[in-house]
Parts: structure tokens; C-alpha cells; sequence
């Protein structure tokens, strides 16, 4: 039926369907300019396209109307999905969560279960989340999934979708704490534009004669585990704008050999940049440090490593953190937390899932809580120093490991790590008042 302005006269009874998945960065700027204008409760610039028809199809609804999709889940933790979140909260009254369950045989697209109303009747929405890896063979979904109630009032721009003991756990957690974007300073990996080019091995730098203060350890993201970084042998040739290219003859000859694919690169071509810099040069200072953290963009579970050998990254994959100047606290203590039990089930609610593993950028990082030690105080003093001690020892057993073959005297050392993480877990359970009950929700989750 026709829909007057508003939606309150007319409109549809039913809107169902299995709308569209796709970044709008691709389409015609023609359109992208008529949904920015059209949709501008929603737009950001970097949307998917499914949101502008989730938008249109409550809009469509009449003031009794239903509405039902099957879309990709990422909206749930993405944070250009903010101003879609906020429409939708008004609406939905049910979400099937199946997270990283493939319902299309055909298609590795992790998806969702819209219901909404025009006029909800509840300030109840009934989320169901898929659990385990059973598959799923029946028509009554929601018989076969976990089931829980969250309160719409309760939802921010920022999802935190679970049953209320973890609610209240989460609260806890980080009522009170440093955020850890404002402890630390967090930044991306450069990006070379050619790591075939700007990548080499460590005997082929050496061969060659390479000039060491152009020479960086090269780390990637799969390169990064728990407190320690697996060595893969590569050099990375860091050029930016500072850099005099012509001091350095042999990794100059060496470019120039390449100019010609160099400059094959876009913003090269757009003469945005010198043929021989980088493409993404970030920080340098921040790679540089003496000490930081680093981590993958994309993993499991947390996997926070400890660098004081200056790796640097080539493809924007990885993320650095360093303490901002004046902290008190030391940045193996940092690790510690990070790696704990505690955060890891923590940065499950907050981190944008994907498929099985989750995102570690910049803003849902930065939104870490940690526990800030006050040094006058003797008790807490001791803790930090304890923790820093025991990450001490996860370093060491990790190198120690790391140069062994398997054998016995490896699987002794294996046994230490774990002790080692256990003690860890023990102090930051301790440092965030966690009880035994609450416990048992993190160990069991």
C-alpha cells in the first residue's frame, strides 16, 4: 500500500528479505552521493550497502508492521554501523546471532536474523546466539540456541550484547579503570605498497652491503604470539619522507634497479610521493622505541608480544603500543594484563568479531580497561613488581623454547609457561577484585 510521509498512514505489513552485501566505497559516486543525502540519519562513508536497506525497510512499514532479514552480523560490532545501531535499537525486538556459523553453504558470509516492529511493545529485545559447532538442521532455530534478554534503554552506539551476570561483570571490570588509549599511545604498521621490493632476507642485505640505518627487522602479523614474535629472517627497507635516499648508495642501486614497479604505485603515478618511499610510512618514532607491545590486527585471543629489538611492519597488519611519557607503570606489566584471562574474555564483548577470530584496532583497544598501580601504596606496589617479575619469566621461557627442538626438556619448559600464565591470571584477577564466582564465568565462557 502507498506510504504517506512518515510511515504512519499506509505502508506495508511485512518487509522480508536478504538484502544486499557490499562497501559502498565501490559504487558510482553519483549514488553514493543520493544515499548520503537520502540516509543521512545513517550514512558514514564507509557503510554497507545492507544498512541503507535495513534503514528503507522498517521506513516502509506501517505503524502494525514486521520486519524480517537475514543479513551479514558485522554491523553488530562495526563502528561505522554507530548511527545504524542507534536507528535500530528503537525498533528491533529479535536478533539469531549465528556468529561464525555459515548458514550458505555457498557463501562465507557470517550472518544474522533481523526481527523489528514499527512499534515494539517491549523494552525486551530477545537476543539467540549459536554456541558450539553443531550444525544446524531444523526449521525451529531458536530451539537450538542460547537465549538471553537485553534492555533496549541499556544499548549505546557501542553494542555490549550478553546476559546480564556478564553485563554486570563487564560493568565491573571497568568501572573506575584507565582506558588503556589513554595510557598508551597505539599505532598501525606501515605499509611498503611493494614488499617484494622492500622486503629482503638477512643474508641478501648482507650480500649486498646494505646501509644498517635504512635496516629494520621486519615482523607480519602471524608472526606474533603470546608475549613472543617467531624471527622470519627479513630486513625492511624503511624510506619516508625524511629519508636522503642518495646517502645510502647501495640500497639506492638497489631501488633504482626497481624504479620502473615502484612507480607503478597509484599515489606514485599521482605524484603524491617520491618512487622510492613507502607507501604508509606511520610512525617511525613509535617503532622505534626501546620498548613496546605489538599485536595482531586480527586474532582468536589476545596475542600481545613484548619488542625491544625495533620490528617493524610492512603491510599495516600489526599495531604497536607504547607507554605515553610520564607513566609510572612498566610496560611488561602492561603485557601481563593484556594477556590475562580477564582481558582476553573482556575484549570478547568490546572487539568486532570476525568469523572465529576478532579485529584489534586502534578504538576498540584503546578502550581496555587497566588497572592503574598506586605506588604509595605497598600492596599494590608489590603486585606490579610480582607481575613484571613473572612476565620476565614468560620472556625468558619463551626464547628458551623457541631455540629448542621438540624433546623432552622443551616440554618441561612448556609446563613452566603454564604455571608462569597461571600465577599471571592469579595477581590481575586479584588487582580487579574479581571473585571466585565471577571466576568461574570467565574460565567458563
Amino acid at each position: 500500500s502507498p506510504l504517506n510521509k512518515g510511515g504512519t498512514k499506509g505502508g506495508f505489513d511485512a518487509v522480508i528479505g536478504n538484502p544486499p552485501y557490499f562497501n559502498i566505497s565501490t559504487i558510482d559516486k553519483e549514488i553514493f552521493r543520493y544515499l548520503e543525502s537520502k540516509y543521512s540519519e545513517i550514512h558514514t562513508g564507509y557503510n554497507d550497502i545492507m544498512y541503507y536497506f535495513i534503514y528503507k525497510g522498517i521506513d516502509l512499514l506501517n505503524k502494525n508492521g514486521i520486519y524480517g532479514v537475514i543479513t551479514s552480523n558485522y554491523y553488530l560490532g562495526n563502528r561505522y554501523a554507530r548511527p545504524l545501531r542507534r536507528y535500530l535499537k528503537r525498533y528491533v525486538s529479535k536478533i539469531l546471532n549465528f556468529k561464525d556459523y555459515l548458514i550458505f553453504d555457498e557463501a562465507s558470509v557470517h550472518t544474522n536474523i533481523i526481527i523489528a516492529h514499527k512499534k515494539p511493545t517491549s523494552d525486551k529485545i530477545h537476543f539467540f546466539e549459536k554456541t558450539g559447532k553443531d550444525k544446524i538442521n531444523t526449521a525451529d532455530l531458536e530451539n537450538g540456541l542460547n537465549f538471553f534478554t537485553v534492555s533496549r534503554k541499556n544499548l549505546s552506539e557501542d553494542w555490549i550484547i550478553s546476559e546480564n551476570k556478564n553485563l554486570n561483570l563487564i560493568e565491573k571490570i571497568a568501572n573506575k579503570k584507565t582506558l588503556l588509549g589513554d595510557l598508551t599511545i597505539i599505532e598501525q604498521g606501515s605499509k611498503s605498497g611493494k614488499n617484494e621490493v622492500f622486503t629482503v632476507a638477512y643474508k641478501f642485505a648482507k650480500e649486498n652491503n646494505f646501509e644498517k640505518d635504512l635496516l629494520r627487522r621486519n615482523v607480519k602479523n602471524s608472526d606474533i604470539e603470546r608475549y613472543s614474535l617467531n624471527e622470519r629472517q627479513n630486513y625492511l627497507i624503511y624510506v619516508d619522507n625524511d629519508t636522503d635516499i642518495k646517502k645510502y648508495p647501495n640500497i639506492y642501486g638497489y631501488l633504482i634497479a626497481h624504479k620502473k614497479e615502484l612507480s607503478e604505485r597509484n599515489e606514485v603515478k599521482r605524484g603524491l610521493y617520491s618512487w622510492f618511499r613507502f607507501d604508509r610510512p606511520r610512525r617511525k618514532d613509535i617503532f622505534d622505541c626501546p620498548e613496546k607491545l605489538v599485536v595482531p590486527y586480527r586474532a582468536e585471543y589476545n596475542r600481545f608480544a613484548y619488542d625491544n629489538e625495533k620490528y617493524f611492519n610492512d603491510g599495516g597488519d600489526i599495531r604497536a603500543i607504547v607507554l605515553k611519557q610520564g607513566s609510572k607503570i612498566s610496560i611488561k606489566y602492561l603485557l601481563g594484563i593484556l594477556n590475562s584471562k580477564l582481558l582476553n574474555w573482556y575484549y570478547g564483548f568490546i572487539g568486532k568479531p570476525k568469523g572465529r577470530s576478532r579485529e584489534y584496532f586502534n578504538e576498540p583497544m584503546s578502550k581496555l580497561p587497566i588497572h592503574t598501580i598506586d605506588f604509595n601504596n605497598p600492596s599494590e606496589k608489590a603486585a606490579h613488581d610480582k607481575l613484571v617479575s613473572l612476565v620476565d619469566r614468560m620472556l625468558d621461557l619463551h626464547k628458551k623454547k623457541n631455540s629448542m627442538p621438540p624433546s623432552a626438556e622443551r616440554e618441561k619448559i612448556e609446563r613452566e609457561l603454564a604455571v608462569t600464565d597461571e600465577k599471571i591470571d592469579e595477581i590481575v584477577f586479584g588487582l580487579y577484585g574479581i571473585t571466585d564466582e565471577e571466576r568461574k564465568i570467565i574460565e567458563n565462557r
